[in-house]
């Protein structure tokens, strides 16, 4: 495969061409390829392809790469490697493999081939790499980004233009390149490069005049438009030519611009560093903006980074790489900031020194600044000047040596960040990546970059120049040594700074003498920050340590940033580099006393303890009810809300679990049995359960070793909470019965009580519901001995749970009622939150979809108001749940990413059943791939598990995937494994779930006796369950019955039930009574499917029939609904009072066929039938004649009971439906089935 960008942006392999025809497509693969193989991040990617101010529509970028990833890898027949890691692209490319990266690498043969006086190879390889071109660079690529990449490509192309210009020159082939050159004088007219290069090469080919003449309008031009005449070097070059004082010359490896000078240029530039390794980025950064000619302005680049980063090598390597740009003068001068031997150089003595490096006798140089100053400025006036100052102090050292004319370059490199340098670009110098490091240390110590142990070593020298140099180098003296065996011995040294040296260097040396400069309280702080125990901290963490205020502190953290002796790992968080923390970690041990170590270590604790508690006083204030806060010994931050409070907790995490390892090591055990208990809401809610069981094994160790039996049964309840949500039932069991017995023998009921709703959660994790039940009633007895108000909320919520999995649904309601209304008391909302979600589950069961969205979109309201990411997760994938039973399956899939992403932000993995549900929706969009992928995947997490529900839930997820593919034998199997599965983990509604589906399959494979069979199973579980799910699985029963075919006895028959008219707020219990009696003796052995109504009064209705009703369930809206869909799929129509709507529904539910009985709203006398009714709606229109009569019959005094049974009376007994209600049932049963849903995921424990 080759790529070509000189020209069209096109993919080639094996003589075929791929060409790119979309914009966007074409500027992805150059940015990518011109990347060089880095890791381009999607905001760059963005940026230069689709450009800042129009970026592309949300997944535009990703489909962008996979389109081109597809349409590369099927044309180079697989080989590519273009991927995706954390937001970034890159694509790992061959440099013969892109004409732009061959071009560049020919051009630098071409160029080390001139500098080596081979002539003849230097303008072959310029040939060669010319000949890539096919015209304009990135041609089709639109945005600033390209344009500006096209500039320096033209600029590359110009340079290869000239230098081999320069190279025939010398060799006497003027004429070969004549042509080319005369094309680019064209283009760049006042490039006086250019010119003079084009006016020897015409003047070589016996064209002086034209040569001439090319002068003379360079020099027009330049008086015209800038008020200056030509360089000196031009002006030399155009005077020989008049005199005929110029022979071709010899070969010279400097190039043309010494050829056509008078002398050769001052250079006082070191040797580059030999062995000079990567940085190609920094290079390019540097080199790209230098002046390439004399009236472009002048650069001054300022190098910095801390101590051995490399600084110097790269100036030196930035300075050779620019040399044959700055003919006249190429100076260096080392400052010697921080040089141990000898003193820095103030500004009148390195004037002096520049001075005398330009040739200046020593008896001619000024004495004062001023005139020195003034000497430098006049000695480098209109001369092309590169100056290297390497090791500067600070901005007042350089800025006298800085020139004042255009053309310069001026590289400056220093420890600190050099403020107050006009002008002045700034380059910070980090770490090189693990490959460039490993590459340094491998070309010194003469090893492979694979071989044994040279990654291990690079990384624990931190990847560090200097470091790995002088280490490189001892392992290159040392015969009988490896890589593998330096490895080992710097790995097993506990003071591996000390370690680090080579002769009479020493990186510990080097950092000290930044140490020197400080003032005394920014080294006292330096010393002291060594004590912390993580990798990074944050400001008052470090006011701890240091003992200072924290404004005073934050001035001492910036002077340590200026210095590179610190680096800002975020808002006011700071970090050590590894090996500067391991030397501040040093002199903290062996410069300060034990005292002062000791309170310092002790301030940095207690500032880690107050701070938990002041952020687990906001986000769970209840917990915190009648305890007044202590005075804090330390400052700490103030915490505004919720989202202050997860930001400091994310942020802080690592120091957190850093700090508990201290106080170990420092023998601090009260720091650690109570810091885990102030930082258990905060674990349960934001942590990792890892993270979390590693502290609670910490705390439950210390209170023990301190004698604290209360802080040791909290200690272990807590670590059985953090191994539940890890899935270690086992441990998460033995723990929380210990913490029981521990609670009970304290008399601790608080404690108990949250020990016994732990052990029935992980009852209910294992799926053992009726034992989960009973220990979360032993919690809610414990809590309700003690108004333990939350413990109360918990074990009402948990005992739901297990409810609606024991298919008790009415009783789960009512649980989960009661514990929405103690949690609406609390003011810690994950509460709240976990309690609506319960909630809206068991609503979403009953069909009460309305309700279940209504508190879905409240629980994921206070989520985000909170910070609460599990009950975000989990409201956002409830409201998928209910998008996906309205057929809105892409609305669903966005709603079920965002959960997804939330959880994966906590790095916690989704569940089968969330998997299976996302499979689904991809099913309803035609996506079966993407479907059985995702229920393999929650199927192999279900055998995690160990839960036979999960394992139910993702076969019936396989078995639908494959009916979707016609794979009817493979869905068999597996729907049968799922009916298995449920009936093992005593889960009903999927094992009717599982049976419903099965009769399909067995119908689609012409079986139908079996489905029938099948589906009578099905019917008679969900009948029993009196769920929404089981009116489909009768209608196609009835369509698959012979002729004269009745359903089996044993199933009952469902009767639907429309509650209409006025809307209900209240009943009294007399009509509940009533109403029960009278509906009761007619509907009696039936259940009572809800389809519309007031569902307070119809629930309660149906309550006080007792086992007369199955159950009761609720579909659609509230109140009065006059459409034919109201009571379309009603038996029965109860017409509640006289609204509005009452005579359309009336007369819509005779026009179907259906039996309406009214009933008075509130209860009492027959009045309101009778006067009501009859008046506002006109019963005699509708009513049959006998039940008109009965029911005019009536006196005021007549109870409601004796009204109902002279109606029922009346309109003789059960009314069923007619043939037409059938086929009419049958004829929606497709679009009925389709509607088919499932109840939501449990929320989150």
């Amino acid at each position: 495969m080759y790529i070509t960008l000189l020209g069209r942006v096109a993919v080639h392999s094996d003589g075929r061409t791929m060409r790119v025809e979309r914009r966007a497509g074409k500027g992805v693969i150059a940015a990518l390829v011109l990347a060089g193989g880095r890791a381009v991040p999607r905001e760059t990617l963005i940026d230069r392809v689709w450009g800042s101010d129009n970026p592309p529509k949300r997944g535009t970028v990703w489909s962008e790469v996979s389109r081109i990833r597809n349409r590369m890898r099927d044309f180079s027949a697989g080989r590519l490697d273009l991927r995706e890691i954390d937001g970034s692209y890159s694509l790992a490319v061959d440099q013969e493999s892109v004409d732009v990266l061959r071009f560049r690498r020919l051009c630098g043969r071409a160029q080390a081939a001139a500098r080596n006086g081979d002539d003849e190879g230097a303008v072959a390889l310029w040939t060669e790499a010319l000949a890539l071109w096919g015209g304009e660079p990135l041609a089709g690529v639109a945005g600033e980004w390209a344009s500006a990449t096209r500039v320096t490509l033209r600029d590359e192309h110009a340079h290869a233009v000239l230098r081999r210009a320069e190279a025939a020159i010398r060799l006497g082939r003027s004429a070969e390149v004549l042509g080319e050159v005369r094309e680019l004088e064209q283009e760049k007219p006042d490039d006086e490069d250019v010119v003079r290069v084009c006016m020897l090469v015409l003047y070589n080919c016996g064209r002086t005049s034209e040569a001439l003449d090319l002068y003379h309008g360079l020099r027009l031009r330049l008086r015209d438009t800038r008020g200056v005449d030509p360089q000196r070097q031009t002006r030399e070059l155009y005077e020989r030519m008049l005199r005929h004082d110029i022979a071709v010359p010899q070969a010279s490896p400097d190039g043309l611009s010494r050829v056509a000078a008078d002398a050769a240029a001052i250079s006082t530039l070191p040797p580059a560093v030999r062995d000079f390794t990567g940085r190609a980025r920094e290079l390019a950064a540097l080199l790209g903006v230098l002046p390439r000619t004399a009236s472009e302005p002048t650069v001054i680049w300022t190098v910095h980074g801390m101590s051995g980063i490399g600084k110097s090598a790269l100036a030196l390597q930035a300075a050779h790489a620019a040399a044959e740009h700055f003919p006249d003068l190429r100076l260096y001068l080392d400052l010697r900031a921080y040089n141990q031997g000898r003193p820095a150089l103030d500004a009148q003595t390195a004037l002096g020194e520049l001075l005398r490096m330009t040739g200046m006798p020593a008896q001619g140089i000024p004495s004062g600044l001023d005139a020195r100053a003034a000497a430098w400025r006049e000695r480098v006036a209109d001369r092309r000047l590169l100056l290297v100052l390497d090791d500067v102090a600070g901005a007042e050292q350089v800025r006298r040596l800085l020139p004042t004319g255009n053309g310069c370059a001026v590289l400056v490199t220093s420890r600190n960040r050099l403020f107050g340098v006009d002008g002045a670009r700034s380059l910070k110098l980090d770490d090189p990546p693990p490959e460039e490091a490993a590459a340094l240390f491998a070309q010194i110590a003469e090893l492979s970059p694979s071989e044994e142990g040279v990654g291990e070593v690079v990384r624990l020298l931190s990847r560090l120049p200097f470091a790995v140099r002088m280490m490189a180098h001892r392992l290159r003296n040392r015969q009988g040594w490896t890589a593998a065996d330096l490895a080992r011995r710097l790995a097993a040294t506990r003071n591996r700074l000390a370690e680090i040296h080579d002769g009479d260097q020493s990186l510990a040396a080097a950092f000290d003498m930044s140490l020197r400069a400080l003032p005394t309280p920014a080294r006292d702080a330096f010393v002291r920050l060594g004590l912390h125990p993580s990798a990074e901290f944050g400001l008052y963490a470090g006011a701890a340590l240091v003992g200072r205020p924290v404004s005073d502190t934050e001035r001492l953290l910036e002077r340590l940033l200026d210095e590179h002796l610190l680096e800002e790992a975020g808002q006011r968080r700071y970090r050590f580099h590894d090996l500067v923390g391991q030397h501040a970690r040093a002199l903290a041990l062996s410069d300060l006393a034990a005292p002062d170590r000791d309170a310092a270590v002790d301030r940095m604790l207690a500032h880690y303890r107050e701070a938990a508690e002041a952020a687990d006083r906001v986000i769970n204030p209840d917990a915190w009810e009648g305890a007044e806060p202590a005075r804090p010994s330390t400052e700490v931050p103030g915490f505004d809300g919720p989202h202050a409070v997860r930001r400091w907790f994310e942020a802080e995490q690592g120091a957190l679990v850093a700090s508990m390892e201290c106080a170990d090591e420092w023998e601090r055990p009260r720091h650690l049995a109570r810091l885990p208990a102030l930082l258990s809401y905060l674990l349960y809610v934001y942590g990792q359960p890892d993270v979390a069981a590693h502290m609670f094994e910490s705390a439950a160790t210390a209170c023990d070793e301190l004698g604290d039996d209360s802080g040791l049964a909290g200690a272990v309840v807590d670590l059985a909470r953090a191994h539940r949500r890890a899935g270690r039932l086992d441990d998460a069991l033995l723990n929380a019965e210990m913490g029981l017995e521990l609670a009970r023998m304290q008399g601790d009921l608080r404690c108990e009580a949250d020990a016994h709703d732990e052990i029935g959660l992980v009852h209910f994790r294992a799926a053992r519901y009726p034992d989960a039940l009973v220990s979360s009633q032993q919690a809610l007895s414990a809590a309700r001995e003690t108004d333990y108000r939350l413990g109360m909320a918990d074990a009402l919520a948990h005992s739901a749970l297990s409810l609606r999995c024991m298919d008790d649904y009415r009783g789960a309601i009512s649980q989960f009622e009661e514990a929405h209304a103690i949690s609406r008391t609390l003011r810690t909302p994950f509460r709240k939150g976990s309690s609506m979600l319960g909630h809206a589950g068991a609503y979403f069961l009953f069909g009460m979809h309305r309700q279940a969205g209504d508190l879905c979109e409240e629980a994921l309201r206070l989520a985000q108001e909170n910070e609460l990411p599990l009950i975000q997760a989990a409201a956002l994938h409830d409201l998928g749940l209910i998008e996906a039973y309205k057929q809105r399956h892409r609305r669903a899939l966005e709603l079920y990413q965002r959960g997804l992403t939330v959880l994966n932000g906590l790095g916690q993995s989704p569940t089968a059943e969330i998997l299976a549900d996302i499979g689904r929706s991809h099913l309803r969009l035609d996506a079966p791939d993407i479907a059985m992928s995702l229920m393999r995947e929650a199927e192999e997490m279900s055998r995690r598990s160990g839960r036979p529900a999960d394992r139910a839930k993702a076969a019936i997820g396989i078995a639908e995937v494959h009916r979707a593919r016609g794979e009817y034998r493979e869905s068999e199997i597996h729907y049968r494994r799922a009916a298995g599965e449920a009936r093992r983990a005593h889960a009903l509604l999927d094992q009717g779930n599982a049976l419903s589906g099965l009769g399909h399959v067995l119908l689609l494979m012409d079986r139908g006796a079996e489905a029938a069979d099948t589906w009578q199973r099905a019917l008679t579980i969900l009948m029993r369950l009196g769920v929404p799910d089981a009116e489909p699985v009768r209608i196609m029963l009835d369509s698959v019955l012979p002729a004269g075919a009745a359903v089996r006895s044993d199933v009952p028959r469902m009767v639907t039930l429309a509650i209409c008219g006025s809307r209900v707020t209240g009943s009294d219990d007399a009509m509940l009574d009533s109403c029960a009696r009278a509906l009761g003796g007619h509907l009696a052995g039936r259940a009572v499917h809800l389809v519309h109504g007031p569902v307070g009064i119809a629930l309660e209705i149906v309550a006080h029939m007792g086992e007369a009703a199955t159950r009761a369930q609720r579909r659609g809206g509230l109140g009065t609904l006059g459409h034919a869909d109201v009571v379309r799929d009603a038996d029965y129509v109860v017409v509640l009072g006289g609204g509005v709507g009452t005579q359309q529904e009336v007369d819509t539910a005779l026009a179907l066929g259906k039996r309406v009985i009214p009933v008075p709203a509130s209860g009492g006398v027959a009045r309101a039938v009778h006067r009501r009714m009859g008046v506002d709606v006109g019963l005699r229109s509708w009513m049959p004649d006998a039940e008109f009569t009965a029911l005019a019959a009536c006196e005021d005094g007549d109870s409601l009971v004796a009204v109902l049974e002279r109606l029922l009376s009346a309109g003789g007994g059960a009314h069923e439906p007619a043939p037409s209600r059938t086929a009419q049932l049958r004829g929606l049963s497709r679009r009925i089935y389709r509607r088919l849903r499932r109840p939501p995921a449990d929320p989150v424990q």
